[in-house]
């Protein structure tokens, strides 16, 4: 199976991309994960991108590219999460698998408010252990706040998600969205979820739709 998880920042598709890569056993590759990770790593790479991700944008599409497309190369099946962003990455993505017969199968995209899309950012942290994203003002006031995936209490806020940076990404995201949209619709292998719903509920509702790819 391979799909795309689609969607602006803080519609929860890097959660669902985390729950269903787990369910399946299917690896899962975020884009912003890995880029961020090239920053750890201080790759050539990593040093060009720290600066245009801190400031809300998005590093050039021959990068991106260059790190996602090592990743892929052995890989039958996988979850994608944050890529494609346009519609010149949906064509050379379609280039990438169908030169290995591994075609796309199916691209999901995760639709939610602005208003809500603005409050999970301003209040979006990652775990300090192993990176997953966390909300958490979604919790009870008393209640520790414990990491969904590994257990950890560690976190620390993303710098590009101060509100001006964030409104910035909405909008960009919006006007992008569009175009990979489009492009994935007229291939017959869109299928919107709503993303403001329950984990639970849309994670039920991605399942529902894969039913007739892989075997869940």
């Amino acid at each position: 199976m391979r799909v795309v998880l689609l969607g602006p920042p803080g519609s929860g598709k890097g959660t669902q991309g985390r729950l269903l890569g787990g369910r399946l056993g299917l690896p899962v590759f975020g884009m912003g994960d890995l880029l961020r990770g090239e920053i750890r790593k201080g790759t050539d790479i990593g040093l060009a991108i720290e600066p245009v991700l801190a400031s809300g944008n998005f590093p050039p599409n021959d990068l991106v590219m260059d790190v996602l497309f090592s990743h892929l190369e052995e890989c039958d099946s996988f979850i994608l999460d944050g890529f494609p962003r346009d519609d010149v990455q949906a064509e050379a993505l379609d280039s990438f698998l169908c030169a290995r017969q591994r075609p796309l199968m199916r691209a999901f995209f995760f639709h939610l408010s602005e208003n809500l899309l603005l409050r999970r950012l301003l209040n979006r942290h990652v775990c300090s252990s192993c990176d997953a994203p966390y909300v958490k003002n979604v919790r009870e006031p008393e209640t520790v706040d414990v990491c969904d995936f590994c257990g950890g209490t560690g976190f620390t806020s993303r710098q590009d998600d101060r509100e001006d940076v964030a409104r910035a990404r909405i909008e960009r995201a919006r006007l992008r969205d569009k175009m990979v949209l489009e492009y994935y619709a007229k291939k017959g292998i869109l299928q919107e979820v709503d993303g403001s719903l329950s984990v639970e509920e849309v994670t039920e509702q991605v399942f529902s739709c894969l039913g007739s790819l892989y075997p869940v």
